[in-house]
């Protein structure tokens, strides 16, 4: 190649080259990507300039931080301070991202669980031809787009005969969740749009089932983003759909000294305790109500909803026992009745009414 040829080569090349960067430079992209660090992008290599010195050096931004009224650098009339920026990657003097860090403001919005702000910045650079321009961009950036995925759905219970159990959540929007694996109980459940479910239409039964706590392993996924899994508990917990099966006293044999019982202002010196009533149910979390039916002379009486008394007097030459309906209802308003019969014992309380001889004669010197 002769010399000209070189020299019409490298005219050409500087053309291009100069062509190439003579548009301005566009901010493409302002973002958080960690806790303490702002990131800017432009859509070609950018270098600084100092306007007042006329010296290259790297970029500077000022710019203000508010949310609404409140503004947490800066103010409403001023983008202060101002910032170095510092490259990513660089060729040179140049570079298409850039960085700064505002550690202590940034932690000020954190601890005020904000989301979001509003962001008014501007920005000398020069593109590849030293051509000197002030970039301005004002808009609302997230503070959580640089977290990483995670799953924010912890612990949940759920009655038992319910299929849904919850909803699904991440900290970011979007996120599609699976079950990840087979392991432990993953087997049982099933997701259908976020929400969790058993697979069994009717859930799960409280009653019949041995554990009461199911261990699953969930999977969520987004793009851009890498997937994260967690490990959650789902307690099934107890609903009463039961009926009581039994009614327990607290005494074995059921009887009563004939007596006098009366209801008086000192019921627990003259009442006649049968039993403590109790009852039987598989219901775990429940309430119980006692009552009687069919109290023929109405000899009977709960006291204190489990207390059940004698409140008449019974004579054993007239009565030999006592029967009567008691009944339990739950909290649900599920029943059961059981006959209780007491026995009536004798007591020696009557006087001798007759005395009666063996014999009516006596004779003189026969003992006695």
């Amino acid at each position: 190649m002769n010399a000209f040829n070189r020299f019409i080569i490298t005219t050409l090349l500087v053309f291009f080259t100069s062509q190439a960067f003579a548009s301005d430079p566009v901010i493409t992209e302002l973002k958080r990507i960690d806790v303490k660090t702002f990131q800017i992008t432009f859509d070609q290599p950018v270098q600084g300039w100092e306007s007042v010195t006329e010296s290259i050096d790297n970029p500077r931004v000022s710019y203000s931080i508010n949310k609404g009224a409140t503004y947490y650098l800066g103010s409403p009339s001023s983008n202060s301070p101002s910032r170095t920026l510092t490259p990513i990657s660089p060729i040179g003097r140049f570079a298409t991202q850039w960085t700064w860090e505002e550690t202590a403001i940034l932690a000020t919005l954190d601890a005020d669980n904000l989301d979001s702000v509003d962001i008014n910045l501007g920005t000398y650079v020069a593109n590849n031809n030293n051509e000197i321009v002030l970039k301005n961009l004002k808009q609302t950036i997230s503070l959580t787009d640089y977290l990483p995925l995670t799953i924010t759905t912890n612990n949940l219970a759920t009655p038992e005969g319910v299929q849904t159990i919850a909803t699904l959540s991440a900290n970011k929007d979007g996120a599609t969740f699976s079950l990840d694996g087979t392991a432990d109980n993953n087997n049982l459940f099933k997701i259908e749009n976020s929400v969790l479910k058993f697979k069994n239409a009717n859930g799960a039964d409280y009653d019949t089932t041995s554990s009461k706590i199911y261990t699953i392993h969930i999977k969520a996924t987004k793009s851009g983003k890498a997937d994260t899994t967690k490990t959650i508990e789902v307690t099934l917990t107890d609903v009463n759909d039961s009926t009581p099966t039994d009614i327990t006293l607290s005494n074995s044999t059921l009887t009563i000294p004939e007596g006098r019982y009366e209801e008086t202002s000192s019921i627990s010196s003259r009442l006649f305790l049968v039993a403590n009533l109790g009852a039987i149910d598989v219901d775990t979390t429940n309430t119980f109500t006692f009552s009687l039916e069919n109290n023929t002379g109405n000899f009977f009486k709960i006291i204190n909803n489990t207390k059940l008394r004698i409140i008449k007097s019974v004579d054993y030459e007239v009565i030999k026992t006592l029967s009567v309906d008691v009944k339990v209802t739950d909290g649900a308003g599920h029943e059961y009745t059981k006959t209780v019969t007491v026995v009536v014992t004798d007591v020696n309380d009557n006087t001798p009414k007759n005395l009666q001889l063996s014999t009516l004669i006596i004779i003189d010197g026969t003992p006695a």
